[in-house]
C-alpha cells in the first residue's frame, strides 16, 4: 500500500513502513492514516502516539473494507451451504479499536464515511482475497470455493463492499 501511495502521491506525502507502535517521530504531524491495520495497534500506545503525533485539528483517519454481498446470488447460500457460516461482513473488531479513540477526550467525534464499491474477481483472485481475512481455511476450503465459482457461477463472482472512512479531529486540550 505504501508503494502505491508514494506512486500517487509523491513527494506530497511521507510513508513510513513498520510498526507504528515502533515510530518515534520528533516532529508532529498533521494526518496520521491506517488502512485495515489499526486493529493490530497497541491501543495503549496507539492512541498516545496519535495524540501526541497530532496538532490540534490534525486528523486521524482509519479505514477498513466492510463486505456488503460476497456476490451475486446465489453465491452466498451456495456459501453457507458448504462451509456453514460465512465470515462477518462487518467484524467485531473493528468496533473494539475504535473505542480508545472514542472515549479519548484528545479527539472529536469520529465523523463516518463510506464508498460503496464493486470487483469481480475469478476464483483464484477470490480465494487469495479471502486468504486474507484471517480464516482457518485451507486447501480443501479453497477447491470448494473455486469449484462454486467455476462451475456454479461460471467463473467470477462479484463482491460488494464498502470503504469506511473513519475521521477523528484532534481537539485543542
Amino acid at each position: 500500500m505504501a508503494a502505491v501511495g508514494v506512486a500517487r502521491l509523491r513527494d506530497r506525502a511521507r510513508f513510513v513502513v513498520g510498526r507504528f507502535e515502533d515510530w518515534a517521530p520528533d516532529e508532529q504531524v498533521q494526518l496520521v492514516v491506517a488502512c485495515n491495520a489499526w486493529h493490530w495497534v497497541d491501543p495503549g500506545i496507539g492512541v498516545q502516539l496519535a495524540a501526541r503525533l497530532l496538532p490540534a485539528g490534525g486528523s486521524l483517519a482509519l479505514v477498513w473494507t466492510e463486505i456488503v454481498a460476497w456476490g451475486q446470488e446465489p453465491f452466498e447460500d451456495l456459501l453457507t451451504e458448504a462451509f456453514g457460516t460465512l465470515w462477518a461482513k462487518n467484524l467485531d473488531h473493528i468496533q473494539r479499536s475504535l473505542r480508545p479513540v472514542q472515549v479519548d477526550g484528545r479527539f472529536d467525534d469520529f465523523r463516518v464515511r463510506r464508498h460503496r464499491f464493486e470487483r469481480t474477481l475469478d476464483a483464484a483472485t477470490f480465494v487469495a482475497v479471502c486468504r486474507t481475512y484471517g480464516a482457518n481455511f485451507g486447501p480443501r476450503h479453497d477447491r470448494i470455493l473455486r469449484r462454486i465459482i467455476d462451475d456454479e457461477l461460471g467463473g467470477t463472482v462479484t463482491k460488494v463492499e464498502d470503504a469506511v472512512l473513519y475521521l477523528a479531529n484532534r481537539r485543542e486540550v
